[in-house]
């Protein structure tokens, strides 16, 4: 007996089963590698399937397979949803083209860009569920909120890092006259709260402590900002994220740089848009992360069919750059500024390379699986004694540096991956400085921003690249300092748009990198442009090979030392 009926689960609504034989079990499998795992699948004990074209190959296979007469209205309904839903691909693509916008939003305080309306085009027509990769400074959050009130959305869930929940209460008070609330884990969170206010705050650390409460409220629409919070699927945060974004219609995901290094990393966020179309992991990894079974795991730190996967992800992704959709916004002149370290800090230096290559030398035959994960973390943490010794040699210069600046009349924002050197500027600074790191409380940075923005006296803005450099804006200054290189190009980039921003008077902007001779710093400069050309392969759709393998900054730099 063969049969092909209609049985709706998540992802299908047909079957086909069969009286079990080793022939017709082949044919299944004959299918489903034509026509992939997504068209026809084994699930629930039968194969699934849509495509009216299987439905043929069936029967031309089996003459005496009875078809159930609902297929055929079941057929028309699924062909229905795939002109609607191809009908939906179009509009995306022809908006995404365009550069004016006849959308009219009434209630904002303040003016949208031209580009910033296109973008809310965007959402409307994806049906509030969509990437939005503008760039850093563009105005993601106003987007948003505009997209919020001008399509009515009741309640709505802001899940952020915890350095901007501030900005973005400021940017809900400003933009509209809707009532933010922010979650703070030292106080309580209840349902007044909730019903009392239009926009809840919340940032992904204590999302475990009021998931409870969370998961059982109702809210129209979730924005995810800085969406690479939650691109690891075994992190606590981004399970819980995902069970939150269930049971909401309208999902918005931010991020200047949605994925920082790695096409892997894409695969949590495009899964809480669209579970249908990005289901399986282990599917994805293999197509488009040059997946492979290395002696530690599943390697999934490649790149391969990116100019497939930029196509796939083209309707639900929106992506902008500054140069593309604001002429006026300044331009960046990067600049080096070398150094010698001193005999002092060469002697500490060249001993520390040489003890790193002498126990490079050393493990190279230890090959065992334990022994090889334990080896790894040891050679991070050489390579972060190099890193911490290369930028603590720099602390002098980049004093120097800073007073020339502000002796010239300019604010200056100052970057450094560690806190040292940042705690000892600020001492030798004081008054004429403010610091954000990641100890930092909320009210404390939101006085050290506007400290530095509004008050003449506050000439210096010191942040660490990873606390203080997404989500506040620094348009004081026209200058910035990095005083040492993170392990991710996107990092840097989010860091220095703190001062590329809307809102930036300056017809240029001066970022000056220091950087040590005969260092790691050097070496590093070289491996981050791999990275950077992987974000360009998927993101911005520049294809200079097709597949790129296992682009880790820590391996190329382990390598470089041996």
């Amino acid at each position: 007996m063969k049969k092909i009926g209609v049985e709706k689960t998540k992802y299908f609504n047909l079957y086909f089963e069969f009286d079990f034989n080793n022939e017709t079990l082949e044919f299944c499998r004959g299918l489903k590698n034509t026509y992939g795992w997504k068209s026809f699948a084994w699930a629930d004990k039968r194969w699934r399937f849509n495509n009216k074209n299987i439905i043929n190959e069936i029967a031309n296979k089996y003459q005496d397979v009875e078809i159930d007469p609902s297929v055929y209205k079941s057929l028309e309904n699924i062909e229905k949803e795939d002109k609607i839903k191809n009908d939906r691909i179009a509009e995306i693509e022809v908006i995404k083209s365009k550069k004016t916008s006849s959308l009219e939003i009434k209630g904002i305080k303040g003016t949208l860009y031209e580009f910033q309306r296109i973008a809310i085009d965007f959402l409307i027509a994806t049906n509030g569920r969509g990437l939005l990769a503008l760039d850093m400074g563009l105005g993601k959050s106003l987007v948003s909120i505009a997209y919020i009130h001008h399509t009515k959305k009741e309640k709505t869930l802001v899940v952020c890092p915890a350095s901007v929940k501030y900005a973005w209460f400021n940017e809900v008070k400003k933009f509209t006259n809707l009532k933010p609330f922010i979650v703070d884990s030292k106080k309580e969170f209840t349902a007044d709260d909730y019903q009392n206010n239009d926009i809840i705050i919340v940032n992904y650390d204590i999302l475990k402590k009021f998931f409870s409460l969370l998961s059982g409220l109702r809210f129209d629409c979730l924005i995810g900002d800085e969406s690479t919070y939650i691109k690891n699927l075994q992190a606590q945060r981004t399970k819980l994220f995902k069970k939150i974004s269930d049971k909401i219609p309208s999902i918005i995901l931010l991020s200047g740089t949605p994925m920082l290094s790695r096409p892997c990393e894409l695969f949590s966020s495009l899964n809480v848009l669209d579970q249908k179309e990005w289901s399986n992991y282990y599917n994805y990894v293999f197509r488009y992360c040059a997946a492979w079974k290395s002696p530690w795991g599943l390697d999934v730190s490649g790149c391969s069919n990116s100019e497939e996967l930029h196509a796939k992800i083209s309707p639900t992704m929106l992506r902008m750059k500054k140069e593309d959709v604001m002429d006026q916004l300044p331009e960046k002149v990067f600049i080096d500024l070398p150094i010698d370290l001193d005999d002092e800090y060469r002697k500490k230096y060249n001993l520390l390379e040489t003890q790193f290559a002498t126990y490079l030398r050393d493990i190279k035959n230890k090959t065992d699986k334990e022994i090889g994960r334990s080896l790894q973390a040891e050679k991070l943490t050489k390579l972060n004694e190099l890193r911490h010794l290369t930028t603590e040699s720099k602390i002098k210069y980049a004093e120097e540096v800073i007073n020339d600046i502000v002796e010239g009349g300019q604010k200056v924002v100052v970057f450094s991956v560690y806190n040292s050197p940042l705690k000892y500027l600020k001492e030798k600074l004081k008054e004429r400085a403010v610091m954000i790191i990641g100890e930092t409380g909320g009210e404390e940075r939101n006085d050290a921003i506007n400290s530095f923005q509004n008050d003449k006296e506050v000439m210096v803005f010191l942040g660490g690249v990873g606390s203080a450099g997404t989500g506040i804006t620094l348009t004081a200054s026209s200058t910035v300092v990095f005083l040492d290189y993170d392990w991710v190009p996107a990092m840097l980039a989010q860091a220095y748009s703190r001062v590329d921003r809307i809102g930036q008077k300056a017809k240029s902007i001066s970022i000056y990198h220091i950087v040590a001779n005969d260092t790691i710093d050097q070496k590093m400069q070289k491996i981050l442009a791999k990275k950077t050309n992987i974000f360009n392969q998927v993101i911005e759709g520049k294809f200079e090979e097709e597949k790129t393998k296992k682009v880790s900054l820590v391996n190329d730099l382990i390598d470089s030392f041996k």
